[in-house]
């Protein structure tokens, strides 16, 4: 038989008639014989090779036409065939009857072969146009739910984006990434490293060891890099294992990769963001204690000069009666040493007035910084 030939079964107890429409039809058709009702449905139960035109004998001891139309409708995988009767009444009544069993044509006997021929061509033409219908039902319905499966799998990147954005710490970032891939129904580990420590998280509640000793081996092989069901991703200072990817759906593996990229180069963004930060912060708190600790020593400094001064004005006044100064000169002497101490204590005091003036400085850097990041 030709496998271009479309296949259809005649169905008839009589071998006769069975032979007869056989060889009407043989030149055009993919022929499947079945003596029996029951043995229609069998073939249908047991073999691949599906029919697309049954020519039902109305008439059969044991299982009669109707009978077996209605048993095959019953089976999806006949969901599609079309059913002809062949009959040798022809009354309204017959033919309702084969209507009420799931036929599509009834064919009273004797027929002329090519009516009948014509009739078949226009069930399996009734034949492919269904399973083509289904076809692109199918992938109609397909393309839909993987729209859906897409709207929302953006809908979870675009709401870490957003949690991302206001993310405000390396420990609450690697949480968040884990969380969010979670949510695609992967299961992950994710390192991230910043200058002061490795951070890991995990969707399993907890890393092992052989995770952490993965992620470290792998960080350098590359941005994306799948291995059947596992994928690795290195992006800047961020590296996550996936164990489970959907490799047995291209689709929607290739859709998830794209989506893991973006939340990565987001998290990554953030996390230097989140270094810098920290680095800025910690430079901040070190002017800050260096200011104080100046301040501190310049007031200690001050107590020493005041009694260095207080020294010096004793003494010298202690030594006016040695050089025999007059009461005039003496007090012009007191002057000139007051007068210099007083811009001593001036310069004094103008320089704790530029440390006041730093420290508010790095304060109001401080807040920008912490809006900033």
């Amino acid at each position: 038989m030709s496998n271009s030939l479309s296949t259809i079964m005649i169905v008839d107890d009589s071998p006769s008639d069975l032979s007869l429409t056989s060889a009407i039809l043989e030149s055009n058709f993919a022929i499947i014989k079945a003596k029996s009702g029951s043995q229609a449905i069998n073939h249908f139960i047991h073999s691949e090779n599906i029919p697309k035109v049954v020519l039902m004998d109305a008439s059969m001891p044991e299982m009669d036409g109707y009978t077996t139309c209605k048993e095959i409708k019953k089976l999806d995988q006949a969901n599609n065939t079309e059913i002809i009767f062949l009959s040798g009444h022809s009354s309204i009544a017959e033919k309702l009857q084969g209507y009420d069993a799931g036929a599509s044509g009834y064919l009273t006997k004797p027929f002329q072969p090519l009516e009948l021929i014509e009739k078949i061509k226009l069930a399996v033409a009734r034949f492919d146009q269904k399973e083509n219908f289904e076809m692109q039902s199918k992938y109609a319905m397909e393309t839909a739910m993987s729209a859906i499966m897409d709207a929302g799998e953006q809908a979870t990147v675009i709401h870490f984006m957003r949690q991302c954005l206001i993310c405000p710490s390396v420990e609450e970032l690697v949480t968040l990434v884990s969380s969010s891939v979670s949510s695609f129904g992967l299961t992950n580990t994710v390192e991230l490293r910043t200058p002061w420590k490795k951070i890991h998280s995990s969707s399993n509640g907890s890393t092992s060891p052989l995770e952490i000793e993965l992620l470290t081996a792998l960080q350098n092989i590359g941005k994306i890099t799948q291995r059947g069901k596992r994928l690795i991703l290195n992006f800047g200072d961020i590296s996550q294992f996936i164990k489970n990817m959907p490799e047995e759906n291209p689709d929607k593996c290739g859709r998830l990769r794209d989506h893991l990229a973006l939340i990565l180069e987001a998290a990554n963004s953030r996390l230097q963001s989140l270094i810098l930060a920290g680095d800025i912060k910690e430079l901040i708190l070190e002017s800050n204690e260096h200011i104080q600790k100046l301040s501190e020593s310049q007031s200690i400094q001050k107590q020493k000069n005041v009694a260095i001064m207080d020294e010096m004005h004793d003494e010298i006044q202690s030594e006016f009666f040695t050089y025999g100064l007059t009461e005039e000169q003496e007090k012009i002497l007191l002057a000139i040493i007051g007068k210099y101490s007083e811009k001593i204590f001036e310069s004094y005091e103008k320089s704790l007035k530029n440390d006041a003036e730093l420290l508010l400085i790095t304060s109001k850097l401080k807040k920008s910084v912490d809006r900033l990041f």
